[in-house]
């Protein structure tokens, strides 16, 4: 692979477990990227096997051969290792906190230990962040994870090059964003604080952000993200050209993300679009988030209609309804 010789502007995150043969495959592909990456730009941490699943289940301690991965790929890379398992929702807001902490992070980008990464993947990161820059509704980039709601809701047929995105995946992040968000994430992350990610108490999670104006019926870190990002009106923008592939089949949430069909996903071109492009779609992409947002909502209202509550409300309101009609 011939790489350019143009330095890494951003500075990596990179979060990792206790899989090796995940971590090997992603950082080959780190280190087959058309962009030269640089090991100083690179930061790692690695969840602790202690009070971990994979300790519970007997599967064995690898975490220190993924670090000697890390060393042997990126030898002057920076690697955390955690002494105990914090989960990926606390794992990922420290290496996050921490790579924002540098100087040179107005953007930073963060990868999940699951991926293979298209040779242009970073390239492509960086080519969206410099359109993006002085757009403040972008806050988040990616080459992947189209927005499901493009399901119900496809985009006209005339539609290219950008569309809404979700997850946390493979992204960058704007650090006025995060700083935004950070007091929202912290209060999910205590509500979560003490439990196994696949025992946390969801409905806590809800009735917690709820207060804070966040809406979600999930308490994982990527939904919870998702809706906070929508929460605070920023745009994650994402191109239809998927530059990775996801190889995950382990872990505590196994999910085959679906193709979803967009107009330009044959012809897409991430890295020859231009700001016009993103510009021209900035007032679609704003529409999208809106109408996805009001789907999201109504179809709330009808969950809660459903529930014991809203039946009892409901009965309340035909009560009234019915006193008012007779007189």
């Amino acid at each position: 692979m011939t790489q350019s010789t143009e330095a890494t502007i951003w500075p990596i995150g990179v979060r990792l477990f206790n899989r090796p043969d995940y971590a090997e495959q992603l950082l080959y592909s780190l280190k087959k990227q058309t962009l030269e990456i640089s090991d100083q730009s690179l930061h790692f941490i690695i969840d602790g096997y202690l009070g971990s699943l994979d300790e519970l289940r007997g599967r064995p301690d690898h975490t220190q051969r993924v670090a000697n991965l890390i060393g042997t790929y990126f030898p002057e890379a920076r690697i955390e290792q955690c002494a105990t398992n914090l989960g990926i929702a606390q794992t990922t807001f420290i290496l996050q906190s921490q790579v924002f902490s540098l100087p040179n992070a107005e953007w930073a980008i963060f990868l999940e230990e699951d991926i293979v990464l298209a040779p242009e993947y970073i390239e492509a990161l960086h080519h969206m962040i410099t359109l993006a820059d002085d757009v403040s509704e972008v806050v988040k980039v990616a080459a992947n994870q189209i927005n499901l709601n493009y399901i119900q809701m496809p985009p006209k047929s005339d539609r290219r090059n950008f569309y809404l995105g979700q997850g946390t995946q493979a992204f960058a992040e704007r650090r006025e964003f995060f700083d935004k968000r950070k007091s929202l994430t912290e209060i999910y992350l205590s509500v979560i604080s003490g439990r196994q990610y696949s025992d946390r108490d969801e409905s806590e999670v809800f009735a917690t952000l709820a207060e804070h104006g966040v809406f979600t019926i999930m308490g994982n870190n990527d939904a919870v993200h998702d809706r906070i990002t929508m929460a605070l009106h920023g745009l994650h923008v994402v191109t239809s050209q998927k530059l990775l592939t996801d190889i995950g089949v382990a872990g505590e949430t196994s999910y085959s993300y679906p193709a979803i069909p967009l107009p330009d996903t044959e012809i897409s071109k991430v890295l020859e679009t231009t700001k016009s492009d993103l510009l021209d779609a900035l007032e679609h992409l704003k529409m999208e988030a809106h109408i996805f947002e009001h789907k999201f909502f109504k179809d709330f209202w009808g969950g809660y209609l459903a529930s014991v509550s809203g039946t009892l409300a409901f009965r309340v309101l035909r009560r009234k309804a019915l006193k008012l009609f007779k007189r």
